[in-house]
């Protein structure tokens, strides 16, 4: 009971992609798509994980450095080890990812140049020779460990839900961010025609850190930095 409690919880926070309100630091967006690997479409065999590639269109100026002019900006997600897999009514699949030193997921930002660089290719049916090769190929520019991630899916219609928590901590522009830990995670899969064959949706989503009255008394400076 516990547990079909906490799940409704769960879906009631996640199952739409709620955009930050407008207090709130935001600090990029992503979009591209996931799959899960090794096993194609399967979240949950013992020992898969969830993984995701695509590109950055967004990061924030006032907390790292960036040129857009020069520059692809992508990400490459990898989960943590599953953990649970559970059903709701059959209309809710809520799969959780978690893990600590070399199993703990990670979301990674890079920076690679037009010139000299190697342009982002999706492929078919990842992993492949292109994905996540090619969008992980540029110079590091954030890091982060998630320290928990959930996908919730829609059974009924085929769409997801992602929300995490990310806690910073390297990369060329790690050393200017207001804060590293407390990052949320967030985003929709959606299914739709033009996703490459072997992949599950579209991803689109942001990374922010709420405001919230608990935040300690430096937030105020947090938040001047961004106005």
């Amino acid at each position: 009971m516990k547990l079909i409690l906490a799940l409704s919880t769960l879906i009631m926070c996640v199952v739409c992609f709620v955009q930050p309100a407008s207090g709130d630091v935001f600090l990029c967006d992503y979009l591209g798509y996931d799959y899960t690997h090794p096993n194609p479409r399967d979240f949950t065999t013992p020992g898969q994980f969830y993984e995701a590639v695509g590109d950055v269109p967004e990061i924030s100026s006032a907390a790292v450095d960036t040129d857009y002019d020069n520059n692809w900006y992508t990400f490459h997600l990898i989960s943590g080890t599953l953990t649970s897999a559970d059903t709701i009514g059959g209309v809710f699949a809520f799969y959780h990812y978690d893990g600590v030193g070399d199993d703990a997921g990670t979301f990674h930002i890079y920076e690679d140049p037009f010139l000299g660089g190697t342009a982002a290719d999706f492929g078919t049916f990842p992993p492949n020779v292109t994905a996540p090769s090619t969008f992980n190929d540029g110079s590091l520019l954030l890091g982060a460990t998630f320290t928990s991630l959930q996908v919730m899916v829609n059974l009924t219609n085929w769409t997801a839900s992602l929300n995490g928590t990310l806690q910073f901590y390297c990369g060329e522009g790690w050393g200017s961010l207001p804060c590293y830990e407390g990052w949320t995670f967030a985003g929709m899969g959606v299914a739709q025609p033009g996703i490459p064959d072997g992949y599950l949706w579209q991803i689109d989503g942001e990374v922010y850190v709420e405001e919230i009255a608990t935040q300690n008394s430096s937030w105020g400076d947090v938040k001047q930095m961004f106005r």
